[in-house]
């Protein structure tokens, strides 16, 4: 046989398998049915595979109900093995209707007990369950209109659709299938039931067949272990899914780019084709630190600079002034006709995902158009007759509803989702939600207090942040409330209230000391991990949770970190420990700038080298220094980095446990460290995989060995915390688990330790789709 032919032959049979394999394991929520309201009577004859909704209110009684179900009941053809779905919505007894359906079809009833899961209709198949009743609590209702007037997720459908199946109102069955298939591509659900006029069912059933064979994109999307809905997607405007998607692949191919405001997806771009699995692809989403691709920060505290890149000096001010505000401090100002300030460098926004911009205005006069931010001819957000206006390029004006106050500060912030939103919020609170315009990307420069159209604001500019990226309507809040706020101003009220904590905080610590040190005299001393364990926190480098930096008297410096000198700067801290001779420039390379030319990544590593380091100088005790050929990080104990502590006290840990014992206060300073989690969980990079994994797998089996120390080592409360701890760097581990509960009911903490282990169950479920096979009593007895 030709081997070309042969091949084409084989690999088409194995397509038609595996087509035919989708079509039959299907889960009930992937299937779409056709569906007759009951109200409008029972048709003469039943189809094969259909679905009939059964509306309950006070005026339709249970009786009435079960007479129509023992006509359907009456009717079955149960030779041809049919599949029937019952839906049930409205008022009425769910445990008495139970009864009755179990009397009338017995054997072949099939209730969905688990709301987290759906069956494949193969497996009811091969258990002749061809009957299945799904209740009030397991269905959401949507239509055409609601779907096309509503630019909300939550809007979209009558309840959360997560794992529910959808009913769907078509607008009309002339073109039903497309219809259909708008639907699904707009939500991410299949429209499960379809409700159709008793003679149409018949001609339709083709729709259904059709719609049923596609092949689909499946993900699941996570945030710790637990369902995250509204995921918006790069290449689909308007398509925003609940966190678990279903999308027809029409084409042969398509590329899916997820992203929600507030957040980081992994993995961030997928390719998916008719010739693979639907197997669910799974997606893990880590909350975004606010100063996450933060591009822009004027704070305009005595001068005007960006503090994202302080040494970028050609920015041109025309006519702009820095001037004192009693209530903002140094803010910049505009007094007069063709005032602006021009940041004079290309940006490199990404006009595929949300832009995010925020700022403190106080308008001294409401002319016709004052511009706030421009950048080109791709957008200018400006005050439109003192209402919040932002406009892209096709001069398309989102409004908010209501103007700003002269002589006043307000918060402005936006987020703009190309071709899906417009978010306004004053003053931390959401102002209004507007549809979406598309959006020209620009390579031109910000353009402060004026835009490409000459319109001049008139008063007060501070504290201005970009981000090339949404932020959560949490993130606007806290950035209103200057809760991360390390360049802007507090004023005097703020710094009185500051000074005066600090002198409270100093007070209870030194009387902390002095009890301390009084105790100790009459108990054995702890040798301290090492010395400067204690070292003050305004001189430190956190890896462990947040990636956090503070520099002595300048506080906290770390939104002054960019991306890239963060993963730099980490990637010094956690080699130095496995190559104390030093790092050599190859492996720097191969990690941040693998398959660049070399000379490119020589200037690349310069350049940026140069950035963390003149960033290290604000850190007393820490250096990276060039010698024999290689790059050394230079630490001394004046700087507090808490993965080096991790280390000592892991090497402390391990010692004690050696003797079968461990030392309360060794255990406690172990979990202090550990309370936020693994290092930098908010960075994905390849080469940080191996320490996030080594380290979790460390933590688990340290603390795995103090669990099982007898209660003379380790008191019950450590206990816990060490329990929790481990809950940290894995949600489903057993030993924890076991080991929180038997500690909790100990105490007589009966109903929280309930409450955990419910808790447990609802992750293990979601994760496994099953239920945790151990009940509480069972692991308490053992």
């Amino acid at each position: 046989m030709n081997k070309p032919f042969f091949l084409s032959f084989t690999f088409g049979i194995l397509f038609v398998l595996l087509s035919q394999a989708q079509e039959t394991s299907l889960f009930l929520d992937d299937l779409a049915f056709p569906c007759l309201n009951v109200k409008q009577g029972l048709p003469p004859k039943l189809l094969s595979s259909q679905a009939f909704l059964f509306e309950l209110d006070e005026k339709t009684n249970l009786t009435q109900t079960i007479t129509n179900l023992k006509s359907l009941s009456n009717r079955f053809e149960k030779k041809n093995n049919p599949t029937f779905l019952l839906a049930f919505s409205g008022e009425y007894d769910e445990k008495e209707l139970s009864i009755k359906l179990e009397q009338l079809f017995g054997n072949n009833l099939y209730f969905n007990r688990n709301h987290r899961s759906w069956v494949s209709l193969d497996s009811l198949k091969k258990k002749n369950k061809n009957v299945i009743a799904v209740f009030e609590d397991q269905l959401c209702f949507t239509s055409s209109d609601k779907i096309k007037d509503s630019i909300s997720y939550n809007e979209r459908f009558s309840a959360d659709p997560l794992n529910r199946l959808v009913i769907y109102q078509p607008e009309s069955t002339n073109n039903l299938y497309d219809e259909c298939l708008s639907v699904w591509k707009t939500t991410g659900k299949v429209p499960n039931l379809v409700i159709l006029p008793p003679g149409k069912i018949e001609n339709l059933r083709p729709v259904f067949d059709s719609l049923n064979k596609l092949r689909r994109f499946k993900a699941v999307f996570l945030h710790d272990n637990e369902y995250l809905s509204e995921i918006y997607w790069k290449e689909r405007p308007g398509l925003i899914t609940p966190a678990k998607l279903s999308y027809p692949i029409t084409d042969f191919e398509e590329i899916f780019s997820p992203y929600k405001n507030g957040y980081t997806i992994t993995p961030g771009e997928v390719i998916h084709h008719t010739h693979m699995l639907d197997i669910p692809r799974k997606f893990n989403a880590y909350k975004s630190s606010i100063d996450d691709q933060l591009s822009i920060h004027f704070s305009f505290d005595k001068k005007i600079v960006n503090l994202i890149e302080p040494d970028w000096n050609k920015i041109i001010n025309h006519g702009a002034i820095l001037k004192k505000d009693k209530e903002r401090g140094s803010v910049l100002h505009f007094p007069k006709n063709n005032s602006f300030v021009d940041y004079s460098k290309e940006n490199d926004l990404n006009f595929d995902t949300p832009i995010s911009i925020a700022a403190w205005i106080k308008p001294d006069s409401l002319h016709q158009y004052m511009g706030i931010i421009g950048l080109g001819t791709s957008f200018s957000l400006k005050l439109n007759h003192g209402i919040p206006d932002f406009t892209t390029a096709t001069i398309k004006d989102h409004l908010v509803n209501k103007p700003l106050e002269i002589n006043h500060w307000h918060h402005l912030a936006v987020i703009f989702n190309p071709n899906t939103t417009v978010e306004f919020f004053i003053n931390g609170e959401r102002s209004s939600t507007l549809k979406a315009s598309g959006i020209l990307p620009s390579k031109q420069s910000f353009i402060i207090g004026n835009n490409i159209w000459g319109e001049q604001f008139y008063g007060s500019i501070d504290d201005l942040k970009i981000w090339d990226r949404g932020l959560s309507e949490k993130e606007i809040k806290t950035v209103f409330l200057g809760q991360y706020d390390p360049y802007g101003k507090k004023d005097a009220k703020t710094y009185v209230t500051i000074i005066v904590l600090i002198v409270l905080f100093f007070g209870v610590a030194m009387y902390s000391f002095h009890l301390r040190r009084r105790k100790k005299q009459k108990t054995t001393t702890l040798k301290a991990p090492f010395k400067n364990e204690m070292a003050t926190p305004s001189n430190q480098v956190k890896l462990f949770g947040t990636f956090q930096v503070h520099a002595g008297h300048a506080g906290d410096i770390t939104d002054r970190f960019s991306p890239l000198i963060r993963q730099m700067l980490a990637f010094f801290i956690l080699s130095s420990q496995e190559n104390p001779e030093g790092i050599h420039v190859k492996k720097i390379n191969d990690t941040f700038w693998p398959g660049v030319p070399k000379e490119k990544a020589k200037e690349n590593r310069g350049t940026n080298l140069k950035k963390l380091r003149k960033l290290l100088e604000r850190i007393d005790g820490l250096t990276i220094l060039y010698k024999n050929k290689k790059w050394h990080l230079l630490h001394h104990e004046n700087a507090h980095i808490d993965f080096l502590f991790y280390t000592n006290l892991k090497l402390k840990l391990q010692n004690q446990l050696e003797e079968n014992t461990a030392e309360p206060e060794t255990i406690s300073a172990f979990l202090r460290i550990l309370k936020n989690g693994n290092i930098l969980p908010n960075l994905e990079h390849e080469w940080l995989d191996p320490y996030k994994s080594s380290i979790s797998d460390e933590v688990i089996g340290l603390l795995q060995e103090v669990l099982i120390l007898p209660v003379i080592h380790i008191q019950i409360d450590l206990k816990i915390e060490v329990a929790k701890t481990i809950f940290q760097f894995d949600r489903l581990n057993e030993e924890a688990l076991k080991s929180i509960l038997i500690a909790l009911s100990s105490q007589g903490n009966h109903g929280q330790a309930h409450q955990i282990y419910d808790e447990f169950g609802k992750k293990y479920t979601a994760i496994y789709e099953e239920e945790y096979p151990l009940s509480f009593t069972e692991i308490i007895k053992n």
